[in-house]
């Protein structure tokens, strides 16, 4: 199952991605990451006079090493992107991805 949560807080605030490696099956991962992209663009294009602050949780297993990796809020896309270009799928192994660790941490 595609595990993306979206806050739209002052529009894009923090996005949620399950980084699980199983997420990497059938390209889901990607496609996860482009439909982040295309929100980030559509929003832009019909709100262009506002600024906005957009950041990024990444989630995976309760034991998993890398459990989250979180990109703050900033008002820079090109930063976000390049945080969200740089995530890999990885861990996982079992059904107990953190979505409330995530959502607590965003």
């Amino acid at each position: 199952m595609l595990h993306l949560l979206f806050s739209l807080l002052l529009f894009l605030r923090i996005k949620l991605v399950d980084a699980t490696a199983s997420m990497d099956m059938g390209k889901i991962f990607e496609a996860s990451k482009e439909t982040i992209r295309s929100m980030i663009g559509l929003i832009q294009a019909s709100n262009a006079q506002m600024s906005f602050k957009i950041g990024g949780v990444a989630f995976r297993d309760v034991g998993d090493v890398k459990r989250f990796e979180v990109h703050e809020p900033v008002g820079s896309i090109s930063k976000f992107e390049t945080w969200l270009s740089n995530l890999e799928p990885s861990g996982g192994g079992d059904a107990a991805e953190d979505t409330l660790g995530a959502l607590e941490l965003a």
